[in-house]
């Protein structure tokens, strides 16, 4: 019968593979008393504040896993934003249009969610509420990335 939990001194390979486990933010990461999050070490989980040190994990965690990655598009009016559509939008919106003209979406069309999050806070920043309410973020697809 396979163990249900391991013991540090973890291996490389296991390294990799908790720390994936700890940026997941489909669950929740080994943290200390003080919620904070723990760095994965050969020795084992350690705090960077209070020094807490946890050698142990549960077995799953260190075996290589697929890594699901959340895809995400922007938006306007629920059209993809595309140059053609700026071009519009600049055209439409007079002075949001000259305002927006400083805003360049990044070559992709799917960004991660930091990317996407990153963008929706310029445009607010910058752009009337009129405009701010017609752009949303959307999850486009969930890909599967084997390592």
């Amino acid at each position: 019968m396979k163990a249900w939990r391991i013991d540090a001194p973890f291996t490389a390979e296991q390294v990799r593979n908790l720390r994936l486990w700890q940026q997941n933010d489909n669950v929740h990461p080994f943290t200390c008393c003080d919620h904070q999050t723990l760095v994965v070490t050969k020795a084992g989980f350690k705090c960077p504040k209070c020094k807490t040190l946890q050698t142990w994990c549960h077995a799953f965690m260190a075996e290589p896993q697929p890594l699901k990655v959340d895809l995400f598009v922007i938006l306007f009016d629920g059209q993809f934003i595309t140059p053609k559509l700026l071009k519009k939008i600049w055209t439409n919106y007079g002075s949001a249009g000259n305002t927006l003209q400083g805003w360049r979406p990044p070559k992709k069309v799917y960004y991660s969610l930091a990317v996407a999050k990153a963008q929706m806070r310029w445009i607010a920043k910058y752009a009337p509420q009129e405009f701010v309410e017609l752009v949303q973020i959307h999850r486009f697809a969930s890909v599967e990335v084997v390592k």
